[in-house]
């Protein structure tokens, strides 16, 4: 074989080879949403009785492929918008405005079934500061392959609301 042809037979190898590899990975899903979120969450930082009523909304960019081992690997581009006020205030009172803002990315392989997500976003308001956070938590449905969003609260330390 001459050197040209070996040299031409390498290249067609590692070209297939390399073509190959990029294939490895499968994409199952790429879907934007707007998704609206509204929740009724008492503040785990103080020891007063609330009742935050908060309504907003999550824009999520989702990818979800489908790796070499069958591992899937997810791509989250999130962006949170909350605004609530306090329901249980006494009659009268002017109840405090309460607003969580933020965006997280992520870009994981994780073990093929179920997955949890947990992005905490500072809430910040009008009468006090302290350490709340609202966590928006994305459940992954290995069946639909989407992202199911659910809001709870927590304080500074990452402790659940009671």
């Amino acid at each position: 074989m001459s050197r040209l042809n070996l040299t031409l037979v390498l290249t067609v190898v590692l070209a297939l080879f390399a073509a190959g590899s990029a294939s490895a990975q499968t994409q199952l899903l790429q879907i934007d949403q707007e998704l609206p979120l509204a929740a009724v969450l008492d503040n785990p930082c103080t020891t007063r009785i609330e009742a935050i009523s908060f309504t907003g909304k999550t824009q999520m960019h989702q990818e979800v492929w489908l790796m070499s081992g069958d591992k899937p690997r997810l791509v989250v581009d999130e962006s949170t918008t909350l605004q609530g006020t306090d329901t249980a205030v006494l009659f009268g009172e002017a109840s405090a405005t309460y607003v969580a803002s933020s965006a997280n990315s992520l870009d994981i392989e994780f073990f093929p079934g179920a997955a949890t997500i947990m992005n905490f976003k500072k809430v910040n308001n009008t009468a006090s500061p302290d350490d709340f956070h609202v966590v928006l938590t994305l459940d992954f449905d290995p069946l639909s392959l989407k992202l199911l969003p659910s809001l709870t609260a927590a304080c500074n330390d990452g402790s659940p609301a009671p």
